[in-house]
C-alpha cells in the first residue's frame, strides 16, 4: 500500500482519490458523477492521466461501511491536490471504514487530512472514542473516517499553447501568434475563461495583443464543453521602444513572457486557479548597437561568439585593436601597456618581461620512486580571505587523484591529512579516473556551498562509439569536501579546461579540438560560454576533432609565429596549442598558452625524453580575441636533463596571485624521465613577476612621451606603476583637441622619481581630477630613464583600482582591488 500518504491541511475543497491499484498513483484529472452522491449511491470516476489520455477508473460502489472497487479492493484515503484538473463536486457525503489492510510500514507517520471535528472540517472521525491524531490510533479504537464533502473547487485545467516558444525577429515589425486550447472538457454548463495578459500587473512594455481591449491590453478566450479542444489564435506584436542603451550590455535578444491565466467564473468557491501557463517569445532589439558594449567601450561583433569555419596558422586578427572605441573607459582596473589599445602616439619603446623562477619546486612527490606526480594538471590555486591561506589543488598518480595543499606565504606548502581518504590529502578520487582539472574559488557567488568550483575530464563517457571522456562539474563549500558530479556530457579528447570572464560575467569552456590534414593546426581549442557554470556545463557537446556542435565555435590554435623546438632533431615539428587557461587581471584577460613543440608520445618513449610544452602569454580585452605580441617563452622548459623543469611545462588554470608587489604564477614541470614511464614524474614550480610587469613603455637615455587615446573616468586620483629612480615621470592632461587643460600642465606636475608599483601623480593648484570626471581627456606621460608599467584613476586616495586580482592575494577581501595601498 504505497503512495497513499495523507498530507495535513486545515480545509480541503479540492482533492483526488489515490488508489492502490494505480501504478505510481500519480495525480490525475478526475470527473466524478453524480456530483451529489450520498451514502449508498453508486458513483462513476473517470479521468485523464498527466499526458491527457483518457482512462476509466472503473465504477465504484459507495456503501456506508466500506469503499471498494471491482477486483482488488481500492483501499483509499483522500489526498489534497492543488495541481489537478476538472473535478467539480458539490455538497455530498461519503463514509470510509478504516481497515487493517491499510496499515503499512509508514502508517505511523500518516496524519489526518485536517483536525478532527467541527462543522468546517473537511473530514472527521466517526465512531470510537476520538479524536485521534493518526490513522493507526483510529483503527485501534474501531473508528471510521467520515468524509463531508462541503464543495470542491475546480482544479487547474491544463492549457495547451502551440507553439509555446517562438521568435519575433525584430521589435515593432514582425507579428507572432499562438493557439490556445484546453486539455480537458469542462463540466457541462460551465465556462472556463483564459485571460491572455501581455504583462500582469501593468501595461506591457514588451508586447501588444492584436484586438486586446481588457486590462493591460488583455484578451479573454472562453471555452465550454463544446469548444474546449478547438484552438483559438492569439496574435501579438513586439513594441518598438525606440530606446538605445549603449552604456549597458545590450539585449540583442531577450525572452519575454506572455501570461495565460484561467478562471472559472460562477463556481460556488469562486476559485480562480483553473490553470496558468505562459508563452515565451524572443525579441531582437532594433535600437541597440550591433553588439554588446563592454566595460572598456569595446563593441562586440554580432553574432557572438564569432564563427570560424576552419582554424589556420595565420595570426588572429583582433578587431578592437584595428578599430578601438572613440573614447575608452578606464574605471575598471589598472591600465596595462601590453598592446596599443590605449596608445595614440609614443616615442617610448615597449619591452616584455620574464618572471623569476623560484630556485626549487614548491610541491613535489613524497615518494622517491620513479613515476610520481605532484603538479597541477591545470588544477587550481587561490588565496582564500576566509581563513587567510593560500590553497592549491594538484594531481598525483598511483593512485590518480586530486590533492590539496595549503600555505601561509605561497612558498612553503603543507599537505594536510584530511578525512576524505584518511591519512592523505586527497580530496577527489573518481572511481574511473580523470584527466585535467580546473579548480577555483568563486568569490562572486552568493551560495556558500558553491564557493569552490571543480571542472574535470573524467572517465565516465557513455558513447556507444567508444568515447570515454565525460565533462564533470562539482561544487564545495571548503574546497575539500566535494559534491558528486553534476552534468555528465560526453566530450572528445582530454585537456579541456574552464575559466570565468568577470568582465562579461560568463563561464567559458576552453575545449580541446584537433584538426586533421597537412594544412591543419593540430591540437587547438573551441570556445563555449554560459551565463552560469551550470548553464555552460549543460551546453557541453562532444566536438570530435574540428566538428564543433551546439553553441561551441572553433576558437584558436598555435600560429606561424609560435616557437619551434630548440632541439634540432625536432625543430621541424609544427607547434600546436596544447591547452589554453585564462584569468582576469586588473582590466584585461590574460591567456596562458601552453605551446607544444613535440615530439610525439611514441618518440618520447623511444628516446626516453619529455615532450616540450612552454607557457606563452596572450592578452584579451573581450575574452575571445587574443593579441600575442611577444613569443618569448614566459615560463619555459630548460631542456637540461639536470634541471627539474627539463620539459613539459604547463600552466595552472586559475592564474596568478597578487602578493605584495609581486605576481605569483604556479606551473607544472617535468624532470628528465627516470624510467620507461616517461610522462609521469612531475613537480609544481613558482614564477614571480613584478606587479603589472608583463610589459613596460621605456625611455632609455633621452626622454620620450606617450599620449593616450581619449579616455573617460569617474575617479579623482591618478596613480602609476613606474621604475625611474634615476629619471623622471611627469604627466599632463589634454582635451579632445590636444589642448592642455589647466591646471593639469607639465609645469604644474610634481615629478616622480621612484621605483614603486603604486605612486600618486599630483599637480600644483589642484587636489584631484574630479573636475574632469566623465569628460573625454588624454594623458600625456613624459618619461626619462625609466619604465612605465601601468596607470589608473582611483575614486579616492586609497589607490584602489577596482580591477581584478587574478586568484586573489593577501589583503584582498574579494575578486577585485578595493583596498589599494592598504594591501600588504
Amino acid at each position: 500500500m504505497k503512495n497513499r500518504k495523507v498530507m495535513k491541511t486545515t480545509l480541503a475543497y479540492a482533492f483526488v482519490l489515490v488508489f492502490s491499484g494505480i501504478t505510481s498513483a500519480q495525480p490525475v484529472c478526475l470527473t466524478i458523477s453524480p456530483t451529489n452522491a450520498v451514502a449508498g449511491d453508486e458513483i462513476t470516476v473517470t479521468g485523464y492521466d498527466e499526458n491527457g489520455d483518457f482512462f476509466d477508473l472503473s465504477t465504484l460502489d459507495v456503501i456506508e461501511s466500506n469503499f471498494h472497487g471491482i477486483g482488488d479492493p481500492y483501499y483509499s484515503l483522500l489526498k489534497v491536490g492543488d495541481d489537478l484538473t476538472n473535478i467539480d463536486i458539490v455538497a455530498g457525503r461519503v463514509v470510509f471504514e478504516l481497515i487493517e489492510e491499510m496499515l503499512s510500514e509508514d502508517v505511523e507517520e500518516w496524519d489526518f487530512l485536517c483536525v478532527p471535528g467541527g462543522e468546517d472540517a473537511a473530514f472527521r472521525i466517526a465512531g470510537g472514542d476520538g479524536p485521534f491524531e493518526t490513522v493507526a490510533e483510529a483503527i485501534a479504537a474501531g473508528g471510521t473516517c467520515e468524509g463531508q464533502i462541503l464543495a470542491a473547487a475546480p482544479l487547474p485545467n491544463p492549457i495547451i499553447i502551440t507553439p509555446n516558444v517562438m521568435t519575433v525577429y525584430e521589435e515593432g515589425e514582425t507579428e507572432g501568434d499562438f493557439d490556445v486550447s484546453l486539455v480537458n472538457q469542462p463540466p457541462s454548463g460551465h465556462t472556463i475563461t483564459v485571460t491572455v495578459d501581455p504583462n500582469i500587473g501593468g501595461p506591457s512594455e514588451d508586447f501588444i495583443l492584436i484586438g486586446g481591449s481588457g486590462p493591460n491590453g488583455s484578451i479573454d478566450l472562453t471555452f465550454n464543453s463544446g469548444n474546449w479542444n478547438v484552438p483559438q489564435t492569439v496574435v501579438f506584436k513586439a513594441i518598438d521602444d525606440d530606446i538605445a542603451e549603449p552604456n549597458d550590455r545590450p539585449r540583442l535578444s531577450e525572452e519575454h513572457t506572455i501570461h495565460l491565466v484561467s478562471s472559472y467564473p460562477g463556481h460556488p468557491t469562486d476559485a480562480n486557479f483553473v490553470g496558468e501557463n505562459s508563452v515565451i517569445a524572443t525579441v531582437f532589439e532594433n535600437d541597440f548597437p550591433d553588439g554588446e558594449i563592454l566595460y572598456n567601450g569595446i563593441e562586440l561583433p554580432y553574432p557572438w561568439p564569432p564563427q570560424n569555419d576552419k582554424l589556420t596558422r595565420e595570426v588572429m586578427v583582433v578587431p578592437y585593436l584595428d578599430a578601438p572605441p572613440a573614447v575608452i573607459r578606464i574605471d575598471v582596473g589598472r591600465q596595462l601597456f601590453v598592446d596599443d589599445f590605449l596608445i595614440e602616439t609614443t616615442t617610448l619603446h615597449r619591452s616584455f618581461h620574464q618572471p623569476e623562477i623560484y630556485r626549487e619546486p614548491v610541491i613535489k612527490p613524497e615518494e622517491k620512486s620513479p613515476g610520481m606526480y605532484a603538479a597541477p594538471f591545470s588544477g587550481g590555486v587561490c588565496y582564500d580571505p576566509a581563513d587567510n591561506l593560500f590553497k592549491l589543488w594538484y594531481t598525483r598518480y598511483r593512485p590518480s587523484a586530486t590533492c590539496y595543499a595549503t600555505s601561509k606565504d605561497g612558498i612553503n606548502w603543507t599537505k594536510p591529512e584530511l578525512d576524505v581518504e584518511a591519512g592523505t590529502n586527497i580530496v577527489v578520487n573518481p572511481e574511473k579516473g580523470f584527466n585535467s582539472t580546473s579548480i577555483m574559488l568563486d568569490q562572486s557567488t552568493k551560495n556558500p556551498n558553491e564557493r569552490f568550483k571543480y571542472f574535470a575530464s573524467e572517465y565516465f563517457g557513455t558513447r556507444a562509439d567508444g568515447g570515454v571522456w565525460g565533462f564533470s562539474y562539482r561544487i564545495s563549500a571548503d574546497g575539500i569536501h566535494w559534491s558528486e558530479p553534476m552534468g555528465n556530457n560526453d566530450i572528445w579528447g582530454d585537456r579541456s579546461t574552464v575559466f570565468y570572464n568577470p568582465f562579461r560575467k560568463v563561464w567559458v569552456l576552453s575545449q580541446r579540438t584537433e584538426g586533421k590534414g597537412d594544412d591543419s593546426v593540430g591540437r587547438s581549442r573551441s570556445y563555449l560560454e554560459g551565463a552560469t557554470a551550470m548553464d555552460m556545463v549543460e551546453k557541453v557537446t562532444y566536438n570530435e576533432f574540428e566538428n564543433v556542435e551546439g553553441e561551441s565555435v572553433l576558437w584558436t590554435g598555435a600560429d606561424e609565429l609560435d616557437p619551434h623546438h630548440t632541439d634540432a632533431r625536432f625543430a621541424d615539428v609544427e607547434p600546436q596549442l596544447y591547452t589554453l587557461d585564462a584569468f582576469p587581471y586588473e582590466s584585461i584577460m590574460i591567456g596562458q598558452f601552453s605551446i607544444w613543440q613535440g615530439p610525439e608520445n611514441d618518440i618520447c618513449g623511444e628516446h626516453n625524453i619529455q615532450k616540450r610544452n612552454d607557457i606563452l602569454l596572450g592578452y584579451s580585452r573581450d575574452g575571445f580575441h587574443w593579441d600575442r605580441p611577444s613569443r618569448e617563452r614566459f615560463i619555459g622548459s630548460t631542456w637540461d636533463r639536470r634541471n627539474w623543469r627539463y620539459g613539459n611545462v604547463q600552466s595552472c588554470a586559475s592564474g596568478c596571485l597578487v602578493v605584495g608587489d609581486k605576481l605569483y604564477f604556479y606551473f607544472s614541470a617535468h624532470p628528465a624521465p627516470r624510467s620507461e614511464d616517461w610522462d609521469t614524474d612531475a613537480v609544481t614550480g613558482l614564477a614571480m613577476l613584478r606587479r603589472d610587469g608583463f610589459a613596460s613603455m621605456d625611455a632609455s637615455g633621452k626622454a620620450g612621451a606617450l599620449t593616450t587615446r581619449p579616455l573617460t573616468f569617474e575617479g579623482e586620483h591618478l596613480f602609476v606603476n613606474v621604475d625611474c629612480p634615476e629619471g623622471e615621470l611627469k604627466v599632463e592632461v589634454l582635451d579632445e583637441n590636444h589642448n592642455v587643460i589647466e591646471p593639469f600642465t607639465l609645469d604644474h606636475c610634481e615629478p616622480v622619481s621612484v621605483d614603486r608599483t603604486l605612486v600618486q601623480v599630483n599637480w600644483q593648484q589642484s587636489e584631484d581630477l574630479a573636475a574632469l570626471a566623465g569628460k573625454p581627456v588624454r594623458f600625456r606621460f613624459h618619461l626619462s630613464s625609466g619604465s612605465l608599467y601601468a596607470f589608473w584613476v582611483s575614486p579616492d586616495d586609497s589607490a584602489a583600482s577596482h580591477g581584478y586580482v587574478g586568484a586573489g592575494g593577501p589583503g584582498f577581501s574579494g575578486p577585485t582591488d578595493t583596498v589599494g595601498k592598504s594591501a600588504p
